[in-house]
Order: C-alpha cells, then structure tokens, then sequence
C-alpha cells in the first residue's frame, strides 16, 4: 500500500510519499482489518496525522479499512484492483495460490502469479528474464505468502463501506482475472466515487496503464 502524504502539496505542486510494505513477520491468522490497524499505529509512530492514500490489491482493501476504522487520518483515498468483499474469482485465485504454497512449489507458484496477475503482452516484455523470477523466493516465503492471501478470501467490508465519509477514486481493469470485476463495479455503486476501469490490462493495470498516476495525481489536486 503506498500512502502519499499531502503535506505541501498547496504550495509546491507535489507530494512527500511514503511506501509501506506488511509485516516481514506476521501471525498466521491475520485479518485485513489488523493489517490496517497496524498501519494506522505507523503512521501515529512516524507522526503523519493525515494524508491521502493509495492502495493496490490487498493494499487497496487495507485503505477502505482504514478508512473505515480510522477515518480522522485520511484525506482523500485511491484504490486500484481492489474490492470489499471477495469475489468468486478472487476465492479461486486464493485457492491456486494456498495450494502451490502450502507445497511450497516456489516455480509453480510465481509461474502462476504472474500469468493471473499480468497481461500476456505485459508478460511478453520481460519473457527473457521470467524463467530466473520463477525462482526468486525462499520456502519460507510460502507460508507468509499463506497468510496474506488467506485473508483475502475472508476480507468483507460491503456492509460498512456507507461509513467512508472521505473522497475515494477506484481503479480497475475489466480483464482482471485475479478478482473479477463485478465486485469493483460493486464497490464503486456503493461508495458512489469517482472511478475510472480500463479494457486492455489486468489486474496489475496500476503497473501497466501509462497514464495511470496522472490520474490519480488530477484526483488527489482537485
């Protein structure tokens, strides 16, 4: 999840951006909504009282929790490939996913994150290096994986998603294999946000869209 802090942005045109990663070390149960919290106590820790949010993918759903749990820290939110509660693509993606890590088949289980995760013509760009990233990745990066994907499958916000008080933008891609679409469609009728969905991407369309910031840039200075 990358926070953008909107400190300066008034005057100088541009942001301060801090990029968060999750816990290195993290329980084997642990909820999107825990994740967000955590979040929230780093940036307490850090000192920033309020900022502007973007989130991708799990980080997307850890921004509408937060924003739903600690309103009073968020501006403005954008989210891209996310949704609030998990569709049935996303459940049969988590469930490719859980069983090549619980083998801890390293090569299987990065051949096919990056074949639901990226477009084929995305893929095609870096074919030459693909078969070397297959292998990146110790076992014990399976069962942390394990846990994040896992909370994926149980993430539902849908009922709460009327107390986002803040500004959201949501991003998507209509080919986004990894969850669907229709809960995106959902999740924007909901919140009734400003969104924008792409037709020739994928669910890494925050990677692949070229003018992807620029959009997000003309949401976050309005």
């Amino acid at each position: 999840m990358c926070n953008l802090s909107s400190k300066g942005i008034a005057k100088q045109h541009h942001y301060t951006v801090y990029l968060f990663d999750r816990k290195k070390v993290a329980p084997k149960e642990y909820s999107v909504e825990e994740m967000a919290d955590d979040q929230f106590r780093v940036l307490k820790e850090i000192g920033i009282e309020k900022a502007d949010f973007y989130g991708v993918s799990q980080g997307g759903m850890i921004g509408l929790a937060m924003a739903i749990r600690h309103p009073e820290i968020i501006n403005k939110l954008v989210v891209c490939s996310t949704l609030a509660k998990a569709s049935k693509e996303m459940l049969e993606t988590v469930k490719i996913w859980s069983e090549l890590a619980e083998r801890k088949d390293v090569i299987h289980l990065n051949r096919a994150f990056f074949n639901m995760v990226c477009s084929e013509s995305y893929r095609k760009q870096f074919e030459e290096v693909l078969p070397e990233l297959e292998k990146v990745g110790p076992n014990e990066d399976c069962e942390h994986f394990l846990t994040f994907i896992k909370a994926c499958a149980k993430i539902d916000l849908a009922d709460k998603l009327k107390e986002i008080k803040c500004p959201v933008f949501v991003l998507g891609d209509t080919n986004d294999t990894v969850l669907g679409i229709e809960e995106t469609h959902r999740l924007i009728k909901e919140l009734g946000c400003e969104s924008y969905i792409y037709n020739e991407y994928s669910h890494s369309v925050y990677d692949e869209a070229p003018d992807i910031k620029n959009r997000i840039f003309e949401f976050l200075k309005k």
